[in-house]
C-alpha cells in the first residue's frame, strides 16, 4: 500500500503531466514532466520531513527515481536528440548535468554527517535538479517538439517506461548499501 509522501507525488507528477498536455506536450515529453514534478515531491517532503527515517527513506526513493529517470531519458530522448545539430550539444550538456546530479544524490544518501547534513545534501540536490528541469522542458522541449515527430515522441515514451522500469528494478535490489571501495594492499603497491 502507497503511503501519503508516494500519492502526493504521484498527485503532483500526475497534475504536471496534466498540466504539460493541456498544453500539447505529449509522449515523451509529458511523461518526463510528470516525473519531474514527482521527484520534485519526492525532495521537498525529504527536506522538509521532521523524522530522519523519513528523511531516509524518500532519500532512498529519490535516488532510485532520479538514477532511473537519467538512465532511460539518455537512452531514449538524449540518444534522439543527438541525432539532430540543434540539439546534440544540449543533450551533451545535460548528460553532463545527470552526473552532477548522481555526485549530489551519493552525497544525499550515503554522507554520514547527520540528519542536518543530509537536508543540506537534499536542498543542493533540488536546486541541480530544478536547474536542470527548468532548462529541459524550457529550451530543449521547445526545440525537440520542432524537429521530433509526434510519433516518434510516442515510442520514446514507450521505450523510456520498459527502460526505467528495468532499472527501477535493478536499483531496488541493489539497496541502500554505501559502494564498496576496494582496499589497496601491500601487494597492488608493489605492482605500481
Amino acid at each position: 500500500m502507497a503511503d501519503i509522501s508516494e500519492i502526493r507525488a504521484s498527485i503532483k507528477g500526475r497534475m504536471r503531466e496534466a498540466t504539460k498536455v493541456f498544453r500539447g506536450q505529449t509522449g515523451i515529453f509529458g511523461i518526463l514532466a510528470r516525473e519531474h514534478g514527482e521527484v520534485s515531491s519526492l525532495l521537498e517532503q525529504a527536506i522538509r520531513t521532521s523524522s530522519d527515517q523519513k528523511r531516509r527513506e524518500l532519500a532512498e526513493m529519490i535516488r532510485i527515481e532520479l538514477l532511473s529517470h537519467s538512465k532511460a531519458e539518455e537512452q531514449t530522448f538524449y540518444s534522439a536528440l543527438k541525432a539532430f545539430a540543434e540539439t546534440r550539444g544540449l543533450a551533451e550538456h545535460s548528460q553532463e548535468e545527470h552526473e552532477e546530479i548522481a555526485t549530489r544524490i551519493r552525497q544525499a544518501v550515503w554522507d554520514n554527517g547527520g540528519p542536518e547534513q543530509q537536508r543540506a545534501n537534499l536542498e543542493r540536490l533540488r536546486d541541480l535538479v530544478e536547474h536542470h528541469v527548468e532548462t529541459e522542458e524550457g529550451d530543449i522541449f521547445s526545440r525537440a517538439q520542432r524537429l521530433m515527430p509526434p510519433e516518434k515522441s510516442k515510442l520514446l515514451a514507450e521505450r523510456f517506461e520498459e527502460l526505467k522500469l528495468a532499472e527501477v528494478e535493478r536499483l531496488s535490489a541493489e539497496g541502500v548499501a554505501r559502494p564498496q571501495t576496494r582496499e589497496r594492499t601491500t601487494s597492488d603497491l608493489s605492482h605500481h
